[in-house]
């Protein structure tokens, strides 16, 4: 469940490991980045790891180094620290890291599979899931791995968190079983669940833009899975691709005018940037190896 393909008890302080820096520049990059920094997953040395797109110059870095699976990237709201998924240590763990690689800390405390983490707006607090308790629930914890708090319960797995961008809310998707994935949204300290789709299709995948007035997701509503976006209270669903492969996993830029995804539009999974209307599609990474979960930060 919280393995290094996204849809592909923290309560002791973190701890740290020295490491020098291990960003290490690597080939398949094909595509030039117009804005920010994107950190993304891929197996293209041959284990999950993460690495670091820039548009300040060419190529990728890698940022890990592991013989566990590092995946599931989100940026600190400052943009100077990445926070991750990673079973180096068994099972999987949330893991902080500064930009470049170096400075990685343990959050998370090995009590069950912690996944799909999201720094809070704040930059005091990530969500995150956890079947800590049986199935995927979504949890919060504080920066140093104490506070944690279950904020939903229930036989359904919970998944893939997105804070809203004044940290009041939190979308996820929940796994209603079979093929049925619906967003929902609630309130950091548990209360205020309400779910937003009610479709037969898979929807997915949730993140909130920049301005908080829209949340992107992926759903196969149309056939093929296609990228979407719909209000913060659900209305107005908008299809925003159109391709008969699936494109997946929409990650919005820091000024909200273009989606970071994932597409097998050209065979395997890569990364590609486009405008938010669907427009001026450029791809951005070509490696024989699956790339995906992009987060993109200034």
């Amino acid at each position: 469940m919280f393995g290094p393909a996204s849809q592909a008890p923290a309560t002791s302080a973190p701890t740290a490991t020295p490491v020098a820096a291990a960003s290490t520049p690597v080939s398949g990059v094909v595509g030039n980045l117009s804005q920010g920094r994107i950190a993304f997953g891929s197996e293209r040395d041959g284990n999950p790891e993460i690495y670091l797109l820039t548009s300040a110059a060419p190529g990728a870095n890698r940022l890990t180094d592991s013989p566990g699976q590092d995946a599931q990237p989100a940026w600190s709201p400052d943009g100077s620290r990445i926070v991750f998924s990673t079973d180096r240590d068994g099972a999987s763990q949330i893991y902080t890291m500064d930009a470049d690689g170096s400075g990685r800390k343990k959050l998370s405390d090995g009590r069950g599979g912690d996944g799909f983490p999201a720094w809070s707006p704040d930059g005091r607090r990530v969500a995150f899931a956890s079947d800590r308790a049986g199935n995927a629930d979504i949890y919060v914890m504080n920066l140093d791995g104490t506070g944690v708090t279950r904020l939903t319960s229930g036989p359904d797995n919970d998944l893939a968190p997105s804070w809203s961008p004044d940290g009041g809310r939190i979308v996820f998707d929940r796994d209603l079983g079979g093929t049925d994935f619906e967003l929902f949204v609630v309130n950091p300290d548990g209360t205020g669940e309400t779910r937003l789709t009610n479709d037969p299709a898979s929807d997915q995948a949730p993140a909130w833009s920049p301005d908080g007035l829209r949340i992107a997701f992926f759903s196969d509503r149309a056939g093929n899975f296609e990228i979407f976006t719909m209000k913060a209270d659900g209305s107005d669903v908008t299809r925003v691709t159109h391709d008969p492969a699936d494109d997946v996993e929409p990650a919005w830029s820091p000024d909200g005018g273009q989606f970071a995804f994932v597409s097998t539009r050209d065979g395997n999974e890569e990364i590609y940037v486009m405008n938010v209307d669907g427009t001026a599609v450029v791809r951005l990474t070509d490696s024989p190896a699956d790339d995906g979960a992009p987060a993109w930060s200034k």
